[in-house]
C-alpha cells in the first residue's frame, strides 16, 4: 500500500509503503524530519553524518534506519520496524560443524568457512586447490563436479559449474577460506518447499496482528520546536522532559 503527495518532480514526492516487515518511507531529509525522523541530526553523506546509515527512533520509540545507499539524488529511504514484530524466517544462518567449520544453507548451495586445514580435513577441498596455489587462480577457484577445472577465461560461463557437486573457493579472511558446494536437485526442491512453508506461516502471523498507524506529518511549528530542542540538548538539562512533552503533543489528534 503506497501513498504519495502531489507534485511533478520525483524529489518532491514522498512514498510511504506498508510492508509485511514494517514501513518503508522514501523522501527528502525535510520530508522525513517532518514525520519526526532524525530531527536535528546529520543524515548519511552529510558533514558530520554517518557514511551509509543513520539509526534513530521514531516519535513512538520504534527503531528506524535511514539510508541513501540506493539514491543518487537528495532522497533517503527509512526502514521502520515494529517492536516484538515476528522476524522474517531465513535459513541463511551460520551453524558450527563438528570439525570447527561454520556452515549455512542456501536454496541451491551450502557455504562453509574455515581454515585451509579444517576444510581439507573435512574433505571439502584440497590444499593445492586453494586460490593462489600453483596453477590455481588468485581470487576464485571453481572445481567442476568431476574434480576438473573449467576451461576458458576467469569470466567464462560454464554450465557444469552450476551442477550438483560443483564448488567454488574464495578467501574469506587472512586465515580462512569460503567453500560453496552446489546441492542435488532433490535437495534444492526440498529447501524451496521449506522456505515457502516458513514464509507463508510468517505472512499469516504478521497480517493477523494489529498494525501500528502510519506516521503523520507534524505541524510546522511543532517540527521547529523539536529541531530547536534537539539542537540545544547539550546545554539544556531539561531536554529529555521537554522533548517527550513535544512529541506527545505532536502525536495527539487536534480538537
Amino acid at each position: 500500500m503506497e501513498a504519495e503527495n502531489n507534485g511533478t518532480a520525483r524529489a518532491n514526492r514522498i512514498r510511504y509503503t506498508e510492508c509485511d516487515w514494517g514501513d518503508l518511507i522514501e523522501g527528502t531529509k525535510e520530508q522525513l524530519q517532518a514525520l519526526g525522523l532524525g530531527i536535528g541530526l546529520a543524515f548519511p553523506g552529510e558533514v558530520g553524518g554517518p557514511r551509509i546509515e543513520l539509526k534513530v527512533r521514531d516519535p513512538r520509540g520504534y527503531p528506524v534506519r535511514i539510508s541513501n545507499r540506493y539514491h543518487n539524488d537528495e532522497r533517503y529511504t527509512a526502514y521502520l520496524t515494529f517492536p516484538n514484530w515476528p522476524a522474517r524466517p531465513s535459513g541463511y544462518q551460520w551453524a558450527p560443524t563438528a570439525n570447527g567449520l561454520k556452515r549455512r544453507e542456501y536454496t541451491w548451495f551450502d557455504e562453509y568457512i574455515g581454515t585451509a586445514e579444517a576444510l581439507a580435513s573435512a574433505g571439502l577441498v584440497r590444499i593445492d586447490q586453494l586460490p593462489g596455489q600453483p596453477g590455481m587462480r588468485k581470487v576464485r577457484v571453481t572445481i567442476l563436479p568431476d574434480g576438473s577445472l573449467p576451461s576458458g577465461g576467469p569470466t567464462a560461463n560454464n554450465r557444469q559449474a552450476r551442477l550438483p557437486g560443483a564448488r567454488w573457493i574464495e578467501r574469506a579472511s587472512a586465515s580462512s577460506y569460503r567453500v560453496n558446494i552446489v546441492v542435488t536437485e532433490d535437495e534444492k526442491a526440498r529447501r524451496r518447499k521449506a522456505d515457502e512453508v516458513a514464509e507463508g506461516a510468517w505472512l499469516r502471523q504478521v497480517r493477523a496482528l494489529p498494525r501500528p498507524a502510519r506516521l503523520q506529518p507534524m505541524a510546522q511549528s511543532k517540527w521547529a520546536d523539536l529541531q530547536a530542542a534537539r539542537t540545544s540538548a547539550a546545554r539544556d538539562i531539561g531536554f529529555q522532559g521537554m522533548l517527550a512533552r513535544i512529541v506527545a503533543a505532536a502525536g495527539r489528534p487536534s480538537a
